[in-house]
C-alpha cells in the first residue's frame, strides 16, 4: 500500500515539474524510453547532464573572469549547455541559457550583466537538480521491495 501512495506522490511531483515549466515534453520522451525496458535510464541521463553542465558553466565563468572574454569559448559552452538542456527537457535552464547567450552575443555586452545572468542560470540548474534528486528518490521509494521468495540465500 505504501508503494502506491509514494508512486502517486511521484506522479504528482512529475506533473508539478511539467506545470511549473522546469521540464518539458522531452523529459516525458525520456521516461517512455525508460519504460520500454531501460531501468534507471532517466536517472543515468540526468546524472550525466548535471556532470556535463557543471563543466560548461565552469568554462563560461572562467571566460567571463578574463579582462577580454573569448566570445567563441563562451558561445561554444553555452551552445552545448543549451543542447544538453533541450535534449532532456530542462526547460527553465534552457531559457536561462538562451538569455545569457543572447546577452553575450550583443556587440556591447557588459561582462557584469553576463555574470548576473550566469548566476540566474546556476540558480535554475541548482533548483532543477534538487527537484530531480527528490523526484528520483520518490521513484526509488516506490519500487517494490523484494519479496522473501525472490531473496536467494546461501547455505
Amino acid at each position: 500500500m505504501k508503494n502506491n501512495s509514494v508512486h502517486d506522490e511521484a506522479t504528482v511531483t512529475r506533473q508539478m515539474l511539467l506545470d511549473q515549466g522546469y521540464l518539458d515534453n522531452y523529459f516525458m520522451q525520456l521516461e517512455q524510453i525508460e519504460a520500454s525496458g531501460n531501468p534507471n535510464f532517466v536517472r543515468y541521463i540526468f546524472n550525466l547532464y548535471f556532470e556535463d553542465t557543471e563543466k560548461y558553466i565552469h568554462t563560461v565563468e572562467r571566460c567571463l573572469e578574463m579582462s577580454l572574454p573569448n566570445s567563441d569559448d563562451v558561445d561554444g559552452a553555452l551552445y552545448r549547455l543549451k543542447g544538453s538542456s533541450a535534449s532532456i527537457g530542462a526547460n527553465k535552464v534552457k531559457i536561462e541559457v538562451n538569455r545569457l547567450r543572447a546577452m553575450c552575443k550583443e556587440k556591447d555586452a557588459e561582462t557584469e550583466r553576463c555574470k548576473e545572468l550566469l548566476q540566474n542560470l546556476k540558480r535554475e540548474r541548482a533548483i532543477l537538480k534538487e527537484k530531480m534528486d527528490n523526484y528520483f528518490q520518490l521513484l526509488k521509494s516506490a519500487e517494490p521491495e523484494p519479496s522473501a521468495d525472490s531473496v536467494v540465500t546461501r547455505e
